[in-house]
């Protein structure tokens, strides 16, 4: 699997593995799912943060990831809460379930970090995994990033950039023609960007897009 050793490293290393789920997915979540009836898949689940807040909230959850360090610290963390979530080693570009299984998908902060060719599996794959009326949410990196430019650029909007703490991962930057392009197949139903300044003379911007869609 591409890219596997560098992402154990990330994990092994530890020091800017998040915890705490991303306020988008959870409002993202309170949208679209009253019932605890529904089958949720995080694409890319790493450390597991989303797993444990979709299985604390009684949804049946599935998660995979191409690291085996990140799924020991995932299943670690829901024995520790006393939870249960389907975890697998596998990538987003060929899945190990069948057609329309999840009522929701969440790849945060995934096809980013994918070159063109495998963002355009994922989505493909995403799209085949849900069911129709299904709901998915992606959180990308924006072209009006601070870091979009630097490094070496390896494809269209695509860089390794060095000294980064995700350094010899490809970066991808999303701009919001590329998003309607690339998510055509889907009815888009919310695009928020959320920047944050950082105090280095609050000039670097740190830029993301939430998308929310669904499959028809």
């Amino acid at each position: 699997m591409k890219w596997k050793k560098e992402w154990d490293r990330f994990y092994k290393e530890g020091r800017y593995v998040m915890w705490w789920p991303s306020e988008a997915v959870i409002r993202w979540t309170r949208r679209c799912f009253a019932e605890t009836t529904v089958k949720i898949l995080d694409c890319g689940c790493g450390n597991g943060r989303h797993i444990i807040f979709f299985a604390k909230n009684g949804f049946t959850t599935h998660g995979v990831d191409i690291s085996s360090r990140s799924l020991v610290m995932a299943r670690e963390s829901l024995k520790k809460e006393g939870l249960h979530a389907y975890l697998q080693q596998a990538s987003c570009t060929n899945l190990p379930y069948k057609d329309g299984l999840f009522d929701g998908v969440v790849l945060f902060g995934l096809l980013d970090h994918l070159l063109l060719n495998d963002i355009k599996k994922a989505e493909r794959e995403t799209r085949r995994v849900l069911k129709k009326g299904g709901k998915v949410f992606f959180s990308l990196r924006s072209t009006r990033d601070s870091d979009c430019g630097k490094g070496k650029e390896i494809e269209q909007n695509t860089f390794l950039i060095p000294g980064d703490v995700e350094k010899n991962l490809p970066q991808h930057f999303f701009s919001y023609n590329e998003i309607q392009e690339l998510f055509s197949n889907l009815t888009i139903d919310h695009i928020e960007a959320q920047e944050r300044l950082y105090p280095e003379g609050f000039s670097y911007i740190y830029s993301r897009w939430s998308i929310e869609a669904t499959k028809e």
